[in-house]
């Protein structure tokens, strides 16, 4: 559920999992297995995720 939000905020601005991930400052490879919940993100991570998508965190998280 929360991996649907997140890419469909993520896509809503036109980003790649690549990109969003720079912007946030992680590897590709570690935001991808967030995003497909195989790891979970950190608050400070989610915060800058929702601040990059313009979203709030209920919107994506919970």
């Amino acid at each position: 559920m929360i991996r649907n939000k997140l890419r469909s905020a993520r896509a809503e601005k036109d980003l790649t999992q690549t990109e969003l991930a720079k912007l946030i400052g992680m590897s590709p490879a570690t935001y991808c297995k967030k995003e497909q919940g195989q790891s979970d993100f950190y608050i400070c991570e989610a915060i800058k995720v929702c601040k990059i998508l313009n979203k709030k965190p209920e919107e994506i998280f919970f």
